[in-house]
């Protein structure tokens, strides 16, 4: 017969391994939902014969985790990696997009700045050509402006008229003094 205390050691061996394996219990259920949550499904195969096992699981639940089966999670990843590659295509075609109209800019800009210095040179020998002509213009306003003071005095002396070309200053002081002011 057992002793008291060896029925109590037993009882609390008892409770340890109970304890154990609802400890182990929950951990597995915890880990095969999360599992499921994400895609994973547990492969498990059922062991029916008693098995003296370290493998808490094994003792547990009576069956043995035999593989994990990742397609439901693997497709998640499948579908994001054809979005990717589609964003990756889409972005790759834009980016060759701005780089050809980068390209057409840059040739743009070096025959704007080619025009720009055509039409500043140009510009230059038009002011030239213009700052002459305008000279031109004044110098001839100017003979013009002598011209203007010359008269004609006509004179008829013995029926013949004699024109001759005076300065009008020089008329008008002639003319001052024959009258006498």
């Amino acid at each position: 017969m057992k002793s008291f205390e060896d029925v109590i050691d037993e009882i609390i061996a008892n409770m340890d391994k109970q304890r154990e394996k609802a400890k182990t219990k929950a951990f597995v259920t915890d880990i095969s939902m999360m599992l499921r949550e994400n895609g994973v499904i547990p492969m498990m195969t059922e062991v029916t014969a008693e098995i003296d096992s370290d493998d808490a699981l094994k003792t547990a639940f009576g069956c043995r985790l035999e593989k994990l089966d990742f397609s439901e999670h693997d497709k998640v990843f499948e579908d994001n990696i054809a979005e990717l590659k589609k964003d990756y295509k889409t972005a790759s075609e834009l980016l060759g997009k701005y780089q050809q109209e980068n390209e057409s800019l840059k040739k743009r800009i070096v025959e704007l700045e080619n025009f720009s210095c055509q039409a500043e040179q140009e510009t230059g020998s038009l002011v030239e050509k213009l700052t002459q002509r305008i000279d031109e213009l004044e110098s001839k306003e100017a003979e013009k402006q002598k011209t203007s003071h010359i008269i004609i005095v006509a004179k008829e002396i013995n029926g013949q008229t004699y024109v001759k070309f005076e300065d009008f200053m020089f008329v008008v002081n002639n003319l001052q003094s024959e009258i006498g002011t």
